[in-house]
């Protein structure tokens, strides 16, 4: 491109020099013709003062044209330096195009940097949101599995039986029961976790049952608000349940099944005041296995113990 536009301002230049190196021909006039010599004296004298008149004329005449020649010569240029002012200002006019291209060209490419720009700009604050969200949701994360590591875990442990002999058994509603030879049960709770379960509540139901084929009762107690704490390792029970002397004889003929239901409410130390409270529940059938074993008093009768139903959960 440098190229072709350095050869076009070479040749419009080459023109206009040659077209300014040619002399410029002035216009000839016709001069009056001379009279003929063959003139007699006394012609020449009655027509000297009219040539005299007619030579100065003339002579006016020609100064005046030859002035108005050169002033003509001086002021119309030739067509040649006419041809060269155009062309410098059609290759000017050219150029400011080129530049005006040029121009419109970067600014063009600078628009497209501002945009890519803009949007690299969007997409690392979007990045960064986006790290910000995930680095937040990996704290949370965090401090509940710290949280999860030394919480306090109330658990089912085990079932607490043993049996009862010539007794007077008060139930919580006031009911007395005259008991010759029966048991009595209770669940037991303990803390697993490594904090402390604070406003420990306990429930216990249980039913004696026919023997038969039918699912266990759903149970929905209504808990009370706690005030126990529970430490780690330490363990607790709720209500103490008791057979009679007929629900006993049922129970070892295996003729009747007893569901013991039972659920624990806590809190622990990292609960905060919007937490759910921590739940653990659990249902389970004590059978009799008709025999004895060998316990920590002795011989007894063979106990055993199964969870039944879907209320067996710790949360």
């Amino acid at each position: 491109m440098g190229r072709i536009l350095l050869s076009i301002c070479a040749v419009v230049v080459a023109v206009g020099l040659g077209g300014s190196a040619q002399p410029v021909q002035p216009k000839q006039h016709p001069r009056p013709t001379e009279q003929p010599a063959k003139t007699t004296e006394k012609a020449r004298q009655q027509r000297a003062p009219i040539m005299a008149t007619l030579a100065e004329t003339d002579g006016e005449r020609q100064g005046n044209h030859q002035q108005a020649s050169d002033d003509a010569g001086r002021s119309e240029p030739s067509p040649w330096y006419d041809l060269w002012a155009q062309s410098l200002m059609a290759l000017w006019a050219f150029f400011q195009l080129v530049l005006t291209g040029v121009g419109i060209w970067y600014i063009r490419k600078t628009l497209i940097e501002t945009e890519n720009a803009v949007r690299e700009a969007a997409a690392a604050t979007l990045a960064a949101g986006v790290g910000a969200e995930a680095a937040r949701e990996a704290n949370v994360l965090l401090r509940r599995a710290r949280a999860d590591e030394s919480r306090a875990w109330m658990c089912f442990a085990h079932l607490s039986k043993g049996p009862l002999r010539n007794c007077v058994w008060v139930d919580l509603d006031g009911t007395r029961k005259h008991i010759t030879e029966g048991w009595h049960f209770a669940a037991v709770w303990k803390n697993f976790g490594k904090g402390p379960a604070l406003a420990v509540s306990v429930v216990s139901y249980f039913e004696v049952l026919p023997r038969q084929d039918a699912p266990p009762p759903v149970f929905d107690p209504a808990l009370s608000d706690g005030w126990a704490c529970v430490a780690p390792g330490v363990s607790t029970s709720g209500r103490v349940m008791a057979l009679d002397d007929d629900q006993t004889a049922a129970f070892r003929r295996q003729e009747v099944k007893v569901i013991m239901y039972s659920r624990v409410r806590y809190r622990d130390t990292f609960s905060g005041p919007d937490d759910p409270d921590h739940e653990s529940e659990c249902c389970i059938e004590i059978v009799h296995n008709g025999g004895e074993v060998e316990g920590p008093n002795g011989r007894e009768e063979a106990l055993g113990v199964s969870a039944v139903g879907p209320q067996n959960t710790a949360v």
